[in-house]
């Protein structure tokens, strides 16, 4: 066989395979529904929220209702001891839409492909676990829950007792502040109530943005035969609203 036929035998040859394969060249495209996209990773990535506050002191008796901005940006990324990637958080604060956001602390984001962990002021949670399914339930706080005790207006708080993860949704689509998000999750980090305590926690987080409300129950009461909404007969503790209002990528 001359070198001709050799030539065309093999090219029929790579035809046929091509043909038999689909011989062409495939470029996968990333896959933005990978669940840790529910929160960008990324330096210079900011979100902005407002934050609702209401603190009860003094047996109920004195209820403090404030609003104030806290911002949340990226700076910088790192391993860890473990070798997972990790992402400096600095964390900011003005008291009105008016003011200068002021640096105060750092957080840190440890991210892999099972899980996200947030450690804010040296106590890690649990936020978010991959894959995401619905009606999967896990611990947040990755600390003893049932015996740590923050200080609220001058009250002991056991703020994360009773604490138990849960997915409650996915790929929502919500309305929030006017604001359409299209493939949300809601994660409830706490639902507990008994006579005297309540313990609630929901985050809700969209593909490409990360949280984007959240809303928390921390309240406290002596009066066991009170029958009010716990708005009305909180002794101790706070609600906390925290809506995202601007954010860049």
């Amino acid at each position: 066989m001359n070198t001709f036929k050799v030539f065309a035998v093999l090219f029929v040859g790579l035809a046929l395979v091509c043909l038999v394969s689909s011989c062409e060249t495939v470029t996968e495209e990333p896959d933005i529904n990978f669940d840790a996209h529910y929160y960008p990773t990324k330096i210079g990535n900011f979100w902005e929220y407002q934050m609702d506050s209401i603190i009860y002191d003094d047996q109920g008796n004195t209820v403090l209702e404030t609003t104030s901005f806290h911002k949340e940006t990226i700076v910088d990324q790192f391993l860890n001891a473990n070798g997972d990637s990790t992402f400096v958080v600095e964390i900011s604060y003005k008291k009105d839409s008016a003011s200068t956001y002021t640096p105060k602390r750092q957080w840190l984001i440890e991210k892999t492909p099972q899980q996200l962990i947030r450690i804010e002021e040296n106590l890690s949670f649990k936020k978010l676990i991959f894959p995401m399914m619905l009606d999967q339930e896990w611990e947040s706080p990755l600390f003893n829950k049932n015996t740590l005790v923050q200080n609220v207006a001058g009250e002991s708080i056991f703020t994360f007792k009773n604490w138990e993860s849960k997915v409650l949704a996915i790929d929502e689509t919500i309305i929030q502040d006017g604001v359409e998000y299209d493939d949300a999750i809601i994660i409830q980090h706490a639902d507990d109530d008994n006579i005297i305590e309540r313990r609630f926690s929901v985050e809700k987080y969209d593909l490409g943005i990360g949280l984007f409300h959240k809303r928390m129950m921390i309240l406290d009461t002596q009066c066991t035969i009170c029958t009010d909404p716990w708005e009305e007969k909180a002794e101790a503790g706070f609600i906390l609203e925290q809506k995202l209002i601007n954010h860049s990528f």
